[in-house]
């Protein structure tokens, strides 16, 4: 029962990472019967294999084959909640460089990744909480 408790454990938390550091959301359309494979939103004919971007809705499209049948593939930027004391704001090019961003600070400085970079990849910052979990967890325990 424990072994199963836990595996079930991993498998949340992995869904979860999955789901919150995914950067973008996929779907697909089978396109109706066309002069060409597939056709974008301006009419114009595209390849299979073709891609081309709507920066207007900063998305990105590909023309694809799917059992036999031609499908755009939409690749879209995934939805974003600002942290506390910050706001969204959509970033410039085509996608996923337009995707909107979580911006923080004096004069919309983005600190989200120096923030992150400095508290979780900095080995001594990371050891010293690493320690001071276990010294409280097994000096507070009675055995």
């Amino acid at each position: 029962m424990f072994f199963i408790d836990n595996t079930f454990r991993y498998v949340i938390i992995i869904l979860y990472l999955f789901f919150a550091l995914s950067h973008e959301y996929v779907s697909q359309r089978r396109q109706r019967y066309c002069p060409g494979p597939c056709i974008d939103l301006s009419g114009k004919n595209r390849k299979i294999n073709e891609t081309w971007y709507e920066d207007s809705k900063c998305e990105k499209h590909t023309c694809i084959m799917h059992r036999g049948l031609p499908h755009i593939r939409f690749y879209r930027c995934s939805v974003v909640y600002p942290y506390p004391e910050c706001k969204i704001e959509r970033g410039n090019g085509s996608y996923p460089d337009c995707c909107e961003k979580s911006v923080c600070g004096k004069d919309s400085e983005f600190y989200e990744e120096t923030w992150r970079e400095s508290n979780f990849t900095n080995s001594t910052t990371s050891e010293f909480y690493e320690e001071t979990w276990r010294e409280s967890n097994f000096t507070n325990s009675t055995f």
